[in-house]
């Protein structure tokens, strides 16, 4: 199944003639020396053979040298042989570090680790940037594919543009990809390998600031997918949802891709040689797309007792199922079942009653020729029915698993249950939660695959599947004729089948289609299988958490939407797992009383010493309750993974008794630990005892150990502090471990710090391994570099969440830093005031330095403004010149006066990266010229901003410390927030307030016959009139008020208007304005409004 924005992975590996052998040499290091030399020419031109690797290549496949150079091989020698274009310095630095000069096509290791992904590709979706990884590894192609390929895709950032770029490295710029920002396609010339292309621009990349990512365009030759013949096929949206009647396109059980893998004697896969039996009420073995699949032999009809399971009249639940599994596909007629080559089998037990006996009969019929089991029945779902199989049926499920398919087990499938609307929980059904079987739920066909409104929730589910509850129902098998469900013209089909009836032989189907790929697995085989190749459907559904093992689980869901071409690929090469191994913790006696509405409860822990790496876990629960629908009951495992047993719900019947719960939750988890059983009565009223309960774990013997990585000294530096990572494995020390990492990050491994070799080792005995960062001094100018330690998958152990460190390595060469700041935020149009740039640097000023700047706003130089000082290379870019010595260089801009309206304009300088320096902090300034034509009111910007009156007569500072020139007619000036400097100029002006708090103004030429200074009444306070000049006796000359009316105190002598909004009272007097000293200010300047 491929979910929205779940990209499929790539083809595995292919190989051709004799590769690697194994000799106990890692060849995972992209820069591992494999050993090779020449042989002379062949066939094939010439060779290079190894002691290292077995049989011979052609010498185009790799890129060595047996006569190493301590620098990067097949670069140029200078910049005219790239195209005479000058590199940025992270190019520079990069293609001048020695490195290790050898380069393995076969390396596992990604060039470009998701968690290297630099600049703003850092943000594209974790599937995206997973994506990358995996197409960044080499291994993953075959060497013929990989020898052809011409074309890469390259995420660019920093200054350097795509097609300078493209002219350095000697390729074509093909244009941008269309699909990640910032990505191109650049074209090599067959003059270059690509295992010597891929070096190249890992070099490039490890060092940072030029390329984000990239991985080589690999042509490879792809074929149609089957699709059967089936005239209904294309409804069946379960097998392959193009978005039929408003579905998500893509959710479906991803059964295409599967059919067109080929099993151990190159035949499509599609069951063929696997038998299902449909456990129902009967199979209607006459139907035409279902009578070529038909096994007679393995068919019982254990309600009536005969080898017969036609089901009866209006029975056709079976026959519906069966068609979901094994409906004969390519056919020319109906639908196609998921393994449309498999054998049916119809054993009808549910059309009557059936005891025990009948039951286990039924689960064991002919289970030498019955491989899996598909059960789409159970209990009622009511919610307040705890019903189990009898001590035949749990006998037989145990004696299928051990003895069925020549010891490998019979599989059991088994529907979740249909009774959310009930609160039923899968759990409840001792049937489904059987340890033997695999519980499945189902989801819709819509809203990316979202749980069906009657899909039961419980930790004991495994997987789930397509079914109803969405826009559409499954299209299957009917009984023949008006019988049955119907709802197609053709009356022998149905599209109204669903729910986990429905979604369970689909699973059956999946499960037909592994076996074919692989004969050998065992039933707890197919259950790891079914958990690792799962797909997280629903992806926003909060309930998802991670369990200690690092998988993804649901209670809804178990662990996601069964996949049929990941489970088929992945069971075709599938190990058997180990022995199964077991744990009791015994009877636990607890006989406490269950605090009554609490949410709190009570809880036990058992601690298990035992190491196994967890599949099933069983809880025996007794409690003696009135209303067992109160109590909620929990486990949660020694790595945190919580599984909701019970919850509220309407059950009144009385007591747990010895009810056995599952939980898959912490499959693959390690057993170590506290396991705590929590148990809250959580409604009022009825109350209870707990009694007792035991723990009983399933797996295999020993969990792998989990790796983690911790940097235990993350601060290094030049010349000699070095750093330190500690890797950590969790479980028994008792032998050594050999680990994978990868070294990464914009430090290079073997030229910033001494080479760390890969793999690592822990001793035995140790559950620790230290590996020493050991910084080498240099003289180029870096400023602080990263060099992250990742731990990758290998045999013997398991990668925990805490999988890479990083240690920081600082510079100790003396750089040069260069800042970017405006003398002005904005300025008017057609203003006398011009705005400033000013480049600053520090650190090392001895020698000239040129500092490239790139340009942009929405105004033109050369039409709304010019620019003196620096110099323009083009539009767009250009670069200033500190001579030897000089700390500051400007660029002076002139705005262009016009009488046209327009919006404001916009100047913005950023600094780029060129050599010889650092971008300093702040480094990019955007300025804004001020339109003064046409508007009422001419505002500033949020900065320190220059605004001069021209046609308008308004001028608003806003926020910044601004400075406002009014003309000689008559103006408003309002400075707003911040200290601003205001020239009124002749004429009647007025200078207005809203609030005392506005700032601490400073008013070069008030005049007291002309001008006015408005205050607002409602924001000033104090009893302020508008409408009208302040009376006299608010006013006073002075330092302080002496009475409780005055507001307004000028200082004459300094010219310092202070307001006071109580007079004498308690409130303190704030500054308003500095106007001229000994100005013969008086009330009747003073306006409220």
């Amino acid at each position: 199944m491929v979910f929205p924005a779940i990209q499929t992975l790539p083809s595995p590996l292919k190989t051709e003639g004799k590769l690697l052998q194994n000799t106990g040499e890692s060849v995972d290091d992209p820069f591992h020396d494999t050993g090779m030399t020449r042989t002379g020419s062949s066939a094939l031109g010439e060779m290079l053979t190894s002691s290292k690797v077995g049989g011979v290549l052609p010498k185009a496949s790799l890129f060595l040298d047996p006569n190493p150079s301590p620098f990067r091989v097949g670069l140029p020698t200078n910049v005219n042989s790239w195209g005479g274009a000058a590199p940025s310095s992270a190019i520079t630095s990069a293609l001048n570090k020695p490195i290790q000069p050898k380069f393995s096509p076969f390396s596992t290791i990604p060039l470009v680790p998701k968690d290297s992904i630099s600049g703003s590709a850092r943000n594209l979706s974790d599937t995206i940037k997973q994506s990358i990884e995996r197409s960044s590894i080499l291994s993953n192609y075959s060497l013929d594919e990989f020898s052809q390929t011409k074309q890469w895709a390259i995420g660019i950032s920093g200054s350097q543009t795509p097609s300078d770029l493209a002219t350095l490295l000697g390729a074509t710029n093909k244009g941008e990809t269309g699909f990640i920002p910032g990505t191109y396609l650049f074209e090599f010339s067959k003059t270059k390998s690509p295992q010597e292309i891929a070096q190249i621009l890992k070099g490039i990349h490890d060092k940072g600031g030029t390329i984000d990512f990239f991985f080589p365009l690999v042509p490879r030759q792809h074929e149609a997918r089957f699709i059967p013949n089936d005239p209904l096929f294309p409804q069946q949206w379960h097998l392959n949802n193009t978005g039929q009647g408003g579905g998500t396109p893509n959710v479906d059980a991803n059964v295409i891709g599967a059919w067109d893998v080929l099993d151990s004697q190159n035949r499509p896969i599609n069951g063929l040689g696997v038998t299902i039996a449909i456990v129902d009420d009967g199979l209607q073995f006459a139907h035409p797309d279902i009578a070529p699949a038909y096994q007679a032999s393995s068919s019982f009809d254990f309600n009536g007792n005969d080898s017969n399971p036609t089901p009866s009249t209006g029975d056709g639940h079976g026959t519906s199922a069966g068609g979901v599994a094994g409906a004969r596909g390519n056919n020319s007629i109906g639908v196609s079942g998921v393994a449309y080559g498999a054998g049916l089998s119809g054993i009808r037990l549910i059309a009557g009653p059936a005891n025990d006996q009948q039951e286990a009969n039924a689960l064991t019929y002919q289970l030498q020729s019955n491989h899996i089991y598909s059960n789409s029945w159970g209990p009622a779902d009511t919610g307040s029915i705890k019903e189990a199989p009898g001590p035949l049926l749990l006998a037989a499920l145990q004696n299928g698993v051990t003895t069925g398919r020549a010891g490998k087990g019979n599989i059991y499938v088994w529907a979740g249950g249909n009774g959310r609307g009930s609160l039923d929980n899968s759990n409840y059904d001792g049937y489904a939660n059987s340890r033997y079987v695999i519980a499945v739920a189902a989801h819709r066909n819509d809203s990316n695959g979202v749980f069906s409104g009657y899909s039961e929730p419980g930790a004991n589910l495994l997987v789930t599947a397509p079914s109803n509850g969405g826009t559409l129902g499954v299209v299957t098998t009917d009984l023949m004729g008006a019988d049955g469900y119907n709802g197609l013209t053709d009356q022998n089909y149905t599209n109204a089948f669903g729910g986990t009836s429905s979604a369970t032989p689909l699973v059956s189907g999946v499960i037909a289609l592994m076996l074919q790929a692989n004969p050998n697995l065992t039933w707890r085989d197919v259950q790891h299988i079914l958990v690792r190749s799962a797909e997280k459907n629903d992806p926003t559904n909060t309930d998802w958490t991670t369990n200690g093992a690092g998988r993804s689980v649901n209670h809804n869901y178990g662990f996601g939407a069964v996949d049929a071409l990941s489970a088929v690929n992945l069971a075709k090469n599938w190990v058997n797992v180990g022995s199964e191994t077991s744990f009791t913790s015994g009877t636990q006696t607890v006989n406490a009383a269950i605090p009554d509405n609490s949410s709190t409860g009570i809880s036990r822990t058992v601690n298990v010493s035992q190491n196994l790496k967890v599949e099933t876990v069983e809880v025996v629960f007794d409690a003696a309750h009135t209303y067992r629908g109160d109590l909620v009951v929990t486990l949660t495992s020694p790595s945190g993974t919580i599984s909701r047993l019970a919850e509220v719900h309407n059950d009144s019947n009385d007591n747990y008794s010895s009810w056995v719960f599952t939980t898959k939750r912490a499959w693959d988890e390690s057993s170590l630990g506290n396991w705590t059983l929590k148990v809250a009565d959580q409604v009022a009223q009825d109350v209870g005892t707990w009694g007792s309960w035991k723990l009983n774990i399933f797996g295999t013997g020993t969990a792998l150990p989990v790796v983690t990585v911790a940097a235990t000294d993350a601060v290094a530096g030049e010349p000699a502090n070095n750093g330190q990572y500690t890797l950590t494995r969790t479980g028994s020390t008792a032998s050594a471990l050999t680990v994978n990492i990868a070294m990464n990050g914009t430090a290079t491994n073997g030229a910033d710090y001494t080479t760390i070799l890969t793999p690592v080792n822990f001793a035995a005995g140790s559950a620790t391994a230290v590996v020493n960062l050991n910084v080498i001094d240099d003289t180029l100018v870096e400023g602080t570099e990263t060099a992250i330690l990742t731990v990758l998958a290998g045999t013997g152990y398991t990668v925990g969440a805490a999988a890479s460190a990083t240690v920081n390595i600082a510079d100790n060469d003396e750089g040069t830093s260069v800042t970017l700041a405006s003398n002005y935020s904005g300025v008017s149009e057609n203003g006398k005031t011009n705005l400033v740039y000013n480049f600053t640097r520090s650190g090392a000023t001895t020698n000239s330095l040129t500092v490239n700047f790139t340009l942009g706003g929405t105004a033109t130089r050369g039409n709304d403004y010019n620019a003196y000082g620096g110099n323009f290379v083009s539009p767009t870019t250009g670069n200033i010149v500190f001579a030897s010595g000089q700390t500051t260089a400007q660029i002076e801009i002139v705005t262009t006066g016009d009488t046209v309206k327009e919006a404001n304009e916009t100047i913005a300088f950023t600094l780029a990266s060129g050599t010889g320096y650092t971008i300093g902090t702040p480094g990019a300034v955007t300025t804004t010229i001020l339109n003064d034509d046409g508007v009422l009111n001419q505002q500033g910007t949020t900065g320190n901003d220059v605004i001069e009156a021209g046609t308008t007569r308004n001028l608003s500072g806003r926020a910044g410390h601004d400075i406002l020139i009014g003309s000689n007619a008559s103006d408003m000036l309002v400075g707003a927030a911040g200290n601003d400097t205001i020239t009124s100029g002749a004429g009647f002006d007025v200078i207005a307030y809203s609030l005392a708090s506005e700032g601490q103004d400073t008013i070069t030429d008030f005049n007291v016959f002309q001008d006015t200074l408005q205050v607002s009444a409602a924001g000033f306070g104090g009893g302020l009139i508008a409408g009208e000049s302040i009376a006299a006796a608010q006013f006073v000359l002075g330092t302080v008020a002496t009475t409780a009316s005055h507001r307004f105190i000028f200082n004459k002598p300094t010219g310092q208007l202070f307001f006071d909004v109580d007079g004498n009272g308690s409130s303190v007097q704030t500054l308003l304005a500095t106007l001229t000293p000994n100005l013969n200010l008086t009330e009747d300047n003073i306006f409220a409004a």
